[in-house]
């Protein structure tokens, strides 16, 4: 299997080399997938819009010996509704990092992938409220 295609949400970004950026998507069907999005740290790349923190995207990648690529991403939903909200951003990314944690090696069961797809929409509806979800970390 050379190149692949999941959907997924990105749960972390960190810059890699010069114009490269390192992403961590959280996929539906292959788990926790770290990726090297080659040009997307320069002003006029394609991928530039679709890679975003909690973007929920279609991605299409090449399977490699190291780090796999990234070749495409096209954007579904950027939970701009969510982002707007400084408080609820900010408990979201905090949300993204232990996810991130918890899930050390690539792979892995999709579970977290059902569970953050669910607490988002969840989340987005007002069923669950930020004053009552998160009032245990303060």
């Amino acid at each position: 299997m050379k190149s692949y295609k999941d959907k997924g949400i990105i749960i972390k970004i960190k810059q890699f080399k010069e114009s490269d950026k390192l992403v961590i998507i959280l996929g539906e069907e292959y788990g926790r997938i770290e990726a090297v999005a080659k040009g997307a740290g320069k002003l006029l790349s394609k991928k530039t819009g679709s890679i975003d923190l909690l973007n929920l995207a279609s991605f299409s990648f090449h399977k490699t010996k190291g780090i796999d690529l990234l070749l495409e991403a096209e954007l579904l939903d950027d939970y701009s509704d969510i982002k707007s909200s400084l408080g609820s951003i900010s408990e979201i990314f905090y949300l993204l990092e232990i996810i991130d944690k918890f899930m050390l090696g690539e792979g892995g069961d999709n579970e977290f992938y059902q569970d953050l797809t669910w607490f988002l929409q969840m989340f987005r509806s007002g069923v669950l409220e930020r004053d009552i979800l998160f009032s245990g970390l303060e």
